[in-house]
Parts: C-alpha cells; sequence; structure tokens
C-alpha cells in the first residue's frame, strides 16, 4: 500500500488510486482503509474514475479513486 512512501505521496497535489470494495485477495486494503489514511496525509476524495461493475448485481467492485491534496 502506501506505507513506507508516506515522504512522496505527501508531496503530491492529486492521486489516483487503484481500489477495491470488495475483497478479491486476502489481506488486501479495501477503499475504507485507503481512504482513511489518506485523509490522515490530508488528501480529500472526490470521485471515482474508470469502474469495475459487478456483473451479478452492478455494485462497484473496483476503481481509480480521485484524492487531490487539501492545499489545491
Amino acid at each position: 500500500m502506501i506505507r513506507g512512501g508516506e515522504d512522496l505521496v505527501s508531496r503530491a497535489k492529486m492521486l489516483i488510486v487503484g481500489t477495491s470494495f470488495r475483497t478479491l485477495y486476502e489481506g488486501q486494503p479495501l477503499f475504507d482503509e485507503i481512504y482513511g489514511l489518506l485523509r490522515q496525509m490530508g488528501f480529500k476524495y472526490v470521485e471515482n474514475w474508470n469502474q469495475l461493475l459487478s456483473p451479478v448485481d452492478g455494485s462497484v467492485l473496483q476503481a481509480e479513486a480521485i484524492f487531490p491534496s487539501g492545499s489545491v
């Protein structure tokens, strides 16, 4: 995930992060965990881009989540 690269990430004006909303493999961080960490680092979530929807129920499985820094 982001751990170990906090210094580099904190200098970014915007992040586009591949996120999942359902567990697809063991130990995978889901959107909520990523969002919480990035929020603590001063980023805010604004929208998804390029969503992958479930063919079963139409729910969002994965997306590229856009996080601008709070200073943008």
